[in-house]
């Protein structure tokens, strides 16, 4: 491995580090004011958003996530009572999930989110430049061996045995 680092890799290093940083930062200021995780508060938020309950796929698509980490996330939002999970009016078969009271105060009094910050930022590039970030990102993961890495929602980790959230 050639051990000079030219400007471009010494840029992503330092952006990825800013990013890590950002999300640690904003995930330690959600849990702390509000007894959550960062990404159990990207799912209220994006709940908040529309006005009418969602379905865990709807919800996965919001939160460009997959629907077992959303249903994962949501199994903790439910016991604390901060959404819902009922049977769809027009299909018994399929659950639906809304916020609570509680889950709606708990998403107007907590801090932003670099989720969100994140997801607004993509949406104002250009098709092209996502597709290029995108393809970019893949390629430098693929390069360091970690293309098969599970993709939760940030800084979102299993509560340990007999630990809640």
């Amino acid at each position: 491995m050639d051990t000079h680092i030219n400007g471009a890799a010494t840029r992503s290093m330092v952006a990825a580090r800013r990013l890590v940083r950002a999300l640690s930062r904003s995930a330690r200021a959600v849990e702390a004011s509000s007894g959550i995780s960062g990404a159990q508060l990207f799912i209220l938020r994006q709940l908040a958003t529309v006005d009418r309950p969602l379905s865990v796929n709807e919800l996965a698509a919001l939160t460009f996530t997959h629907q077992s980490t959303v249903s994962a996330i949501l199994n903790l939002l439910v016991e604390r009572r901060l959404v819902t999970r009922t049977p769809a009016s027009d299909d018994a078969r399929r659950m639906v999930i809304a916020l609570t009271a509680r889950g709606r105060a708990l998403t107007d009094s907590a801090p932003p989110t670099v989720q969100t910050q994140l997801v607004d930022g993509l949406a104002r590039l250009p098709a092209a430049q996502r597709d290029s970030l995108a393809d970019g990102l893949e390629a430098w993961l693929d390069a360091a061996g970690l293309s098969g890495e599970a993709a939760p929602l940030f800084f979102e980790h299993e509560p340990a045995a007999g630990r809640s959230r």
